[in-house]
């Protein structure tokens, strides 16, 4: 509705054929107030309102730039630690929030609220860049800054939540001893703990519905024993994904893998079993999938911790040469001392390893008639300098 028409009282759009302006037909026709209008067709069409998508390292970058946070020396370092200390994951190029980083996040702005400000972090920015130009005294900028931050400080050790330590307490009770029930931080995020812990070691997985009410989730029941106690196994969730542990724990700690099927159903991963014998107490070795990849292991663990590598084809690697005596014996166990190779070069070890874990350097041991391990003999022929080819160069 044109209200006042300002220049466009001498501004004339071309007409079309008809004669009519085509602004002409944009304008709403002159209305007043309490004017009955003509319904003449009704289109019923439903908007959601859709949340802004998660952050890229891209946009996340863009986003701290233009709000003044950080420096791009410093963008780099801030990607990684979000990461590293899994405060946040990346899921198809997408930075998503983990339990720890919401719960860390929480913590630090309700205690330090004027520290964990945009407003802040962005002015400290600019006294950084005034302090650089010499236009402010660095001693006034960090006066600002720890006057406050050391009052903070002082409150949030009284007032912060421990929740490593005593934990959030809760309504719930232990069903175990009877005890209260506290929400504790570990490594893979809040849990329900007891809190006459150590005495009793009752743990529990917990949902918080959109009421901010704390749902115990219950231990799924596996119809599988378990082969050491005979209690009934329980689904559990650890750092690499899900497991089955006894629910006798900590009285027993029987583990097993689960993997799940063709059918999508979770089902105990077999351990493939060899013809190996452990030296140890002669039960059959088996292969197991470790941190850097498989392994020959004793199938009586725990009580038997027999370990051996294997190599790429599943056979296990050869035995290794016999370490040479250093002539001397071990001052804690009486085994004979051995020479043998590590990271930083020859050194000096128990023979009896890993019983006795005796080391010693080669400068600690009295010089033997035979080479050293790791040194050539003087009459085992030295390599061959790498002859020095010179080249002309013209100027």
């Amino acid at each position: 509705i044109l209200l006042f028409p300002g220049f466009m009282t001498l501004y004339i759009e071309a007409t079309e054929e008809n004669g009519e302006s085509q602004d002409q037909e944009d304008k709403l026709p002159e209305l007043t107030a309490g004017e009955p209008l003509k319904v003449l067709n009704l289109a019923p069409e439903q908007h959601f309102t859709q949340p802004p998508p998660r952050y890229t390292e891209a946009t996340l970058i863009k986003d701290l730039e233009e709000k003044g946070i950080g420096r791009p020396s410093t963008y780099a370092a801030i990607l990684d630690n979000i990461q590293e200390r899994e405060y946040a994951a990346k899921e198809k190029g997408r930075l998503f929030p983990t339990d720890l980083g919401c719960l860390v996040n929480d913590l630090l702005v309700e205690n330090f609220r004027d520290i964990f400000d945009i407003q802040f972090t962005a002015q400290m920015e600019d006294e950084l860049d005034k302090v650089e130009e010499g236009q402010m005294p660095w001693t006034q900028v960090l006066q600002d800054f720890y006057d406050p931050f050391q009052s903070d400080l002082v409150k949030a050790k009284d007032q912060m939540q421990d929740l490593k330590g005593k934990g959030m307490p809760t309504a719930l009770t232990c069903d175990k001893c009877g005890g209260s029930m506290v929400i504790k931080l570990g490594r893979h995020g809040q849990f329900l703990a007891c809190s006459n812990y150590p005495d009793c070691k009752n743990t529990k997985e917990f949902l918080k519905k959109e009421s901010g009410e704390i749902a115990v989730v219950e231990e799924k029941p596996f119809e599988e024993a378990c082969d050491k106690c005979g209690a009934p196994m329980a689904v559990k969730t650890g750092r690499f994904g899900k497991f089955l542990a006894c629910s006798n724990y900590p009285k027993c700690k029987n583990t097993k893998k689960i993997l799940v099927n063709g059918e999508g159903k979770l089902e105990v991963a077999q351990e493939e079993t060899t013809s190996e014998i452990c030296e140890q107490c002669g039960a059959p070795m088996v292969i197991k999938t470790g941190r850097f990849g498989k392994f020959l292991a004793c199938s009586n663990y725990p009580k038997c911790k027999t370990t051996k590598r294997i190599g790429a084809t599943g056979e296990e690697k050869g035995e290794k040469a016999k370490a040479e005596p250093a002539g001397e014996n071990c001052e804690k166990c009486g085994a004979p001392l051995v020479y043998r190779k590590g990271r930083f070069g020859p050194f000096i070890a128990c023979s009896n390893y890993p019983k006795c874990r005796l080391t010693k350097k080669l400068s600690q041991v009295k010089e033997t008639d035979g080479p050293e391990e790791g040194r050539p003999s003087s009459d085992q022929p030295q390599p061959a300098k790498k002859a020095i080819r010179k080249r002309k160069v013209s100027l």
